[in-house]
This record gives C-alpha cells, sequence and structure tokens, in this order.
C-alpha cells in the first residue's frame, strides 16, 4: 500500500521555504544563532527542531541544508574568546558539501581589546583616566590558555596572539568558496588607542584622536593590521565587508567602573566610525 503524501510536500518549493523560514528562526532577518560552550560543543539555535526536521523526510533532507546555507546568516557567537574557536568548530561540523554553500557569516564580537578584562589593572599601570586613558585590564582565561608561559605577558606579545587567531579565522573563511558576505560587530571604543611601537600612546585629548585618525600611522592598529590581510587573500577579498557597529567594549569597561569624559559623545562616536570605515575600506581594498 503506499502510503499517502504528506500535505507540505505537495507544496510548491517556495512555499515550503516560507515553512522552513518560520521553524527555522523567529526573526525576519534569517539569521541563524551558534554558540560554542565551554566544553567546545557548538550549538545551533532550534538545533533540534531542525534535526528533526531533516531526518523526517527525504525531500527536506535534500532542501533544507541547501536552502538555510544559501540564504540564512550564520551568527557565530562568542564573547569569551576570540572568534577562533567557534569559527573553527563551525568550519569542522560542515561535511564538504555544505562547506561549499555557506554565503552569509556574522561575527558579533570581532575585537582584540575586548578579551581583555577591565576590571583589574595589570598591564598598563601608568594610565589614569584623567589622561582619557582606557583603564588597565588583565588577560582573560582563554588567553591564559594561549600564551607561553616562557613568554614574556606584556601588551605587544598578547596582541600578537590576538592577532594570530584573528588572521587564523580569515584563513578559514577564505576556503568557504560561496560566501558573499561576513558582518563583523566592531566597537568604536577598540580604536581609541593602539600600539605604536613599543608603547601605548594615551591621546591628550578627543581632538587628538580625530586628528590621529585616517593618518597612516593609524594603520598600526592592531585590528586593522589583520583586516589588512584581506587583500591578500584570493576569495575574501571578494566577499562583501559589512561593519556593525556596537559598545561592548565600551560597556565592559563601563561596568568596571571607567568614567569616559563628557567630551566622549555619540556625535563624536558616529564621526569616529566613519572615518574608520573609510580606513577599513582602504586597506582591505586589493
Amino acid at each position: 500500500m503506499v502510503e499517502p503524501e504528506a500535505g507540505i510536500l505537495r507544496l510548491a518549493i517556495e512555499l515550503r521555504q516560507i515553512i522552513y523560514d518560520y521553524v527555522v528562526s523567529y526573526t525576519p532577518d534569517r539569521s541563524i544563532k551558534v554558540t560554542l560552550d565551554l566544553n567546545d560543543r557548538l550549538h545551533f539555535q532550534n538545533g533540534k527542531t531542525l534535526l528533526n526536521l531533516i531526518c523526517t523526510n527525504n525531500t527536506f533532507r535534500q532542501e533544507v541544508p541547501s536552502y538555510l546555507f544559501q540564504c540564512f546568516t550564520f551568527v557565530l557567537t562568542d564573547s569569551q574568546r576570540t572568534c577562533r574557536p567557534i569559527v573553527a568548530a563551525f568550519f569542522r561540523s560542515l561535511k564538504s558539501e555544505n562547506r561549499v554553500r555557506v554565503q552569509k557569516v556574522a561575527i558579533p564580537f570581532f575585537t582584540i581589546r575586548g578579551l581583555f578584562d577591565p576590571a583589574h589593572p595589570r598591564l598598563w599601570q601608568d594610565q589614569f583616566h584623567n589622561r582619557h586613558a582606557i583603564p588597565g585590564l588583565q588577560i582573560n582565561a582563554y588567553l591564559l590558555e594561549r600564551l607561553n608561559p616562557r613568554d614574556d605577558w606584556n601588551l605587544q606579545t598578547t596582541q600578537a596572539v590576538l592577532r594570530q587567531d584573528l588572521y587564523y579565522v580569515f584563513l578559514l573563511l577564505n576556503q568557504m568558496p560561496a560566501l558573499q558576505s561576513v558582518e563583523f560587530g566592531v566597537d568604536v571604543t577598540e580604536l581609541l588607542f593602539y600600539c605604536d611601537n613599543q608603547y601605548e600612546w594615551p591621546f591628550s585629548s578627543f581632538d587628538d584622536t580625530l586628528g590621529i585618525v585616517g593618518k597612516k600611522t593609524f594603520y598600526d592598529h592592531p585590528l586593522l593590521m589583520v583586516l589588512g590581510t584581506i587583500k591578500n587573500m584570493g576569495k575574501l577579498r571578494r566577499v562583501q565587508l559589512k561593519l556593525k557597529w556596537s559598545n561592548f567594549v565600551f560597556d565592559s569597561y563601563t561596568r568596571a567602573g571607567a568614567v569616559f569624559p563628557p567630551a566622549w559623545t555619540h556625535a563624536i562616536k558616529e564621526e569616529m566610525r566613519k572615518r574608520f570605515e573609510d580606513i577599513i575600506a582602504a586597506c582591505t581594498s586589493g
């Protein structure tokens, strides 16, 4: 006896895709949040529902993964480490046929500065709020694992390790041939200071801050140095690069008791964001 075909299978594929949208994501932006727990286990938003759907019928098994990887943005979210562990885990979790389908990825916490703990001064004892300096910071548990215990744990060494992490992320993304866009979550607060040779430059005023932005020397900022490597990558340099401005670094400092001067206004933030977007566009273009 032939089993009657389920009603959803008699629908046009476009209608089934609307149903997939509803099942997979409750938001209209077609995104799937992906997280990595402390035991390095990857979790997909509504993962169990997706798995049950795919295992129900061969049509779903063929249609759903292809549709998701081509139409949805995978939001790789980890605020406790650099994005290297979660991007690597996501990359490893994909079968070869799905790895070549992924078109959109978002990384909400693309940061170096955000990997320090602002609650405990340790690295920069000589910086004070009345010099408009961001408070001293302490490396977190993830960095303790990444740093070589035989090395001198100064600021330059730590930044170098984090730059390597982000560069490795680019290498993995560069191996996704269908990738069309990558969105990086960044905070303009991260870009207030940068390491110039052997010292951290604390600007004396926000006029100085705005003045230095756009000068060639600012390309020495560690985050911009990493982003600049994109232009040397065959596939990734042709991918649309998006920036999503956030306040996660600023909020972490504020929660730790940092007091920013009145000059750090919303208007100044917006002006700096525009300038940095121009710089990033210049340093990532081939």
